[in-house]
């Protein structure tokens, strides 16, 4: 009784496996008819990267097949995923690809570029990129994805700068493009900070560099602030608050300029705060 159920397993899975060849095998017969093949490629909407780019990158990704049967360059089962791997890898700026084949078996391509959030301009806030032009875009995911400067002309109108090393820059190119600086709920919560120093304590930041866990904002008059990033920013804008009470009136004006010819405000120690 063993043996014939032994031996019925194995006719069906032989029947199995030859059933899955010959599907293979239709599959690669049929994505293969010219009727089925893409005759064409657009970009639906204008972006940041030439066109003509990123129809030749797809016409690349369509040449071959999966395997050595089943032709890539079909309406069937053309391949998103890898078009998007390409597409991101050579032009960090595209945000997101939608798909769509038109009539006529034209594949088209709808193509979003990131949103400009902040700039990165490098390690340290030692000025040289800023004053060299070498800053780049983030997106709100924390992704350098494009120069701030074409041709040698700005193209942004943004001020606010972030400093700090990237957590997976490429390896063996000189490019940032591509890499990422911060987490995005990381980078939100410093934009928050940000937005907290500007909005309730009337401060102007106009830099903000990371450091390991510590974050050391840059006012305009150039006063540091120094942040811990491991504990909440609100009992060390409490303190902030506090200070610069102290050392001003209630007006607005008086408050902008109540830490003018400080050297630095320590906050990062809970409820003892440092300053020179």
């Amino acid at each position: 009784m063993q043996e014939i159920r032994r031996s019925r397993r194995k006719r069906a899975l032989l029947l199995s496996g030859v059933l899955v060849i010959l599907f293979v095998a239709a599959l690669g017969v049929v994505s293969r008819l010219e009727s089925l093949a893409v005759q064409g490629i657009v970009v639906e909407n204008e972006t940041s990267v030439p066109t003509g780019k990123i129809e030749a990158l797809v016409r690349g990704e369509l040449r071959g097949a999966y395997g050595i049967l089943v032709a890539k360059q079909t309406t069937l089962l053309y391949p998103k995923r890898s078009i998007r791997v390409a597409l991101a890898a050579a032009f960090p700026e595209i945000g997101s690809v939608g798909f769509t084949v038109r009539p006529g078996r034209v594949l088209a391509l709808a193509v979003t570029s990131r949103e400009r959030h902040a700039l990165w301009c490098g390690e340290t806030d030692d000025g040289a990129n800023e004053s060299s032009g070498a800053c780049f875009f983030l997106d709100t995911e924390g992704l350098v994805f494009a120069p701030e400067t074409a041709n040698g002309t700005s193209t942004s109108t943004m001020r606010f700068r972030y400093y700090g090393a990237l957590t997976d820059a490429p390896h063996g190119t000189s490019t940032p493009l591509g890499a990422r600086f911060l987490a995005r709920t990381a980078l939100a919560e410093l934009e928050e900070l940000r937005t907290l120093l500007t909005r309730d304590l009337s401060l102007e930041p106009v830099a903000l560099s990371v450091v390991g866990r510590d974050a050391l904002v840059r006012l305009a008059s150039g006063t540091e602030l120094y942040f811990s990033r491991s504990e909440p920013f609100e009992a060390a804008l409490e303190n902030l608050a506090t200070l610069i009470a102290s050392r001003s009136g209630t007006s607005t004006e008086e408050r902008i300029r109540a830490l003018d010819g400080l050297e630095y405000v320590d906050v990062r120690f809970g409820n003892r705060l440092y300053y020179r």
